[in-house]
């Protein structure tokens, strides 16, 4: 009885809490223009990387509030970001990284892609991102604009991180 109470306070305490990590995207140029929430039960990821490589990489996946994963059909919908930096140890902002915003159906929507990694496919846009990590916390800003010149600004707020 007591391990079943115990359980039920540990995880309405988790469900109430809310977000691991929360999002706020404002999108210039291009037909969904305008300010997206976004959020996300995981925690913002730091990986320890092999040599040569940054020693720690950065990975977070964002996706409407409320969706309860359900799709989310209507293509004026931010439903999903992706943003992933392969060097997340420098305080200062990065230039080189991978960003993806998808507009309704997360598998078949409108999608926009800045990929500004060396040797990766596709490359195309610009922008920067910095990572200030505090404590058990980190947050994120980026400024990303697209091969056709629609950006995307905002910052991420991680309340919490994985690290390995």
């Amino acid at each position: 009885m007591k391990t079943s109470i115990i359980l039920t306070a540990a995880i309405a305490s988790t469900l109430a809490a809310g977000p691991a990590t929360t999002g706020r995207v404002t999108v210039t140029g291009g037909p969904n223009a305008g300010t997206y929430n976004l959020d996300a039960a995981a925690s913002c990821e730091f990986s320890k990387e092999k040599a040569p490589a940054p020693n720690h990489s950065f990975y977070i996946m964002l996706g409407a509030p409320n969706a309860n994963g359900r799709t989310i059909k209507d293509p004026k919908v931010m439903t999903v970001m992706y943003l992933r930096v392969p060097d997340a140890d420098r305080r200062i902002p990065v230039s080189q990284f991978w960003t993806a915003f998808v507009f309704g159906d997360p598998s078949h929507g409108t999608s926009y892609t800045v990929e500004t990694r060396p040797g990766e496919k596709n490359p195309g846009g610009s922008g920067s991102v910095t990572i200030a990590q505090h404590g058990e916390a980190a947050t994120v800003t980026f400024d990303a604009k697209t091969a056709a010149g629609i950006e995307f600004k905002g910052a991420i707020q991680c309340t919490d991180v994985l690290r390995d």
